[in-house]
C-alpha cells in the first residue's frame, strides 16, 4: 500500500510515483549546475515520516547540503511562509 505519492512534470505530460514504509519516496530535479531532493521514508524509532530537503551543484553531482531534516510534525511548523521567511534568515546555510 503506498503511504507516499511524487509528482513530475517535465517535457511530457504529468506523471505519479508511489512509495510504501520500506521504499520511502526521493524526488530529485537537477540542471547543469544546481538541483534539489527531497527523501520521505517512515522512522520507525520516531514512529513517524521523515523528510529530508538538500540542495546540490545539480548534474556534476560534486556536493549536497542538506537544507532541512526532520520529522512530518516538525515540518508542519514550517508550512507557514513566515516561519519559512524567519528559517532562512537564522539559519547559517552557505
Amino acid at each position: 500500500m503506498a503511504q507516499y505519492i511524487g509528482y513530475v512534470e517535465g517535457a511530457r505530460k504529468e506523471v505519479h510515483r508511489l512509495g510504501n514504509r520500506v521504499s520511502g519516496l526521493t524526488a530529485t530535479a537537477h540542471g547543469w549546475t544546481a538541483g534539489a531532493s527531497v527523501r520521505m521514508w517512515y522512522d520507525r524509532d520516531a514512529g513517524e515520516d521523515r523528510i529530508e530537503v538538500r540542495l546540490d551543484h545539480g548534474s556534476d553531482g560534486t556536493e549536497s547540503r542538506i537544507l532541512w531534516s526532520g520529522t512530518a510534525s516538525e515540518a508542519r511548523r514550517f508550512v507557514d511562509v513566515g516561519e519559512l521567511k524567519q528559517l532562512a534568515d537564522t539559519e547559517d546555510i552557505p
